[in-house]
């Protein structure tokens, strides 16, 4: 045989034996690096197996029809609702929104403690939060933050007891007969103009409202205000207000507005007798939305007399109370 010949095949042969190993390299790295970085997503949910030393974290957004906070099993699950995970710094990891069955996930965590947030759509509020013993069919979120309490994943861990309610409240427009009516909620979500009733305490005065946009309203105890008002300011009258401002079903701060002094949204109070009241804006959600640095303190607002009512402007997400003494 001709040794160049023969030579020639020899080499051929470990070239593309040396190419085959390069290409099979190639591909193993690359199925390693895709599933070292494998992103939250939704629909068609699928169970994932935990790569080595890391957790999965599952859970469903349901809607609460009876608002027990208890998931019955009519109660189907919301698709399309946002869900945020932190870890134990506040700092934001991922999000995910829910599938065709409410359902979302986040897989291959690294071990350490989480919680998540999830925001409601437009027209939905949290349902009670703790309402069973039975971790798997109770609403774990907050009913003013959405947020859950964190948890410690550990290795390889699948973690699924983080599930959350909502529901849509009624409204009542303020004034209605009580002789026709079931009392006024305390919790509320309008999408239109009009005066409206927060479960008879306070009133939202809604003279203009942009387009897409939708306002959600609910009580909560004034004991919340404690340790927080201002010295000489007095106590707080009534229970408070907490006001969300949504847009295209979308959690937002502030309410649109050409300048400061804008009055397209007013909370206001019954003016009490012998009482010099104020209303006061707590920014609650101002540090969520990077609005906020320090710890908020109750801020007094301009404040009007109106019909036997103290009015305030509202123009963003967050607390008003009446304090006065």
């Amino acid at each position: 045989m001709d040794n160049k010949k023969y030579l020639g095949k020899v080499v051929l042969m470990v070239k593309n034996k040396y190419i085959r190993i390069l290409v099979f390299i190639a591909l193993v790295s690359a199925i390693g690096f895709l599933a070292m970085n494998q992103e939250v997503w939704a629909g068609n949910f699928s169970s994932h197996t935990s790569q080595a030393g890391l957790a999965n974290l599952t859970g469903v957004v349901w809607n609460d029809i009876n608002r027990d906070g208890i998931h019955n099993g009519n109660e189907e699950g919301l698709p399309n609702v946002t869900v945020d995970l932190f870890d134990s710094d506040n700092t934001f990891v991922n999000t995910a929104l829910t599938d065709t069955d409410g359902r979302y996930q986040f897989i291959n965590l690294a071990p350490g403690e989480y919680y998540v947030a999830v925001l409601p759509p437009a027209g939905f509020v949290f349902s009670p939060q703790n309402q069973s013993g039975n971790e798997s069919i109770d609403s774990d979120a907050d009913i003013l933050t959405g947020r859950t309490t964190p948890t410690t994943l550990t290795e390889g861990e699948n973690f699924s007891q983080w599930d959350v309610g909502l529901f849509q409240p009624t409204t009542y427009p303020a004034g209605s007969d009580p002789g026709t009516v079931q009392p006024p909620p305390a919790e509320i979500t309008v999408c239109a103009q009009g005066d409206y009733s927060v479960g008879g305490v306070s009133i939202l005065n809604v003279n203009v409202l942009d387009s897409g946009y939708c306002l959600a309203a609910n009580l909560w105890n004034h004991a919340f205000a404690l340790g927080r008002i201002p010295d000489g300011a007095g106590r707080v009258q009534a229970d408070l207000t907490f006001l969300r401002v949504f847009n295209q079903g979308e959690f937002v701060y502030e309410l649109p507005s050409e300048d400061e002094n804008d009055e397209k949204v007013k909370i206001c109070y019954a003016d009490l007798p012998n009482i010099e009241e104020q209303i006061y804006f707590y920014d609650f959600y101002g540090p969520r939305f990077g609005e906020q640095t320090a710890q908020p303190t109750w801020e007094p607002l301009v404040t009007t007399i109106e019909e036997g009512m103290v009015c305030a402007t509202a123009q963003t997400s967050g607390a008003y109370a009446p304090i006065g003494k």
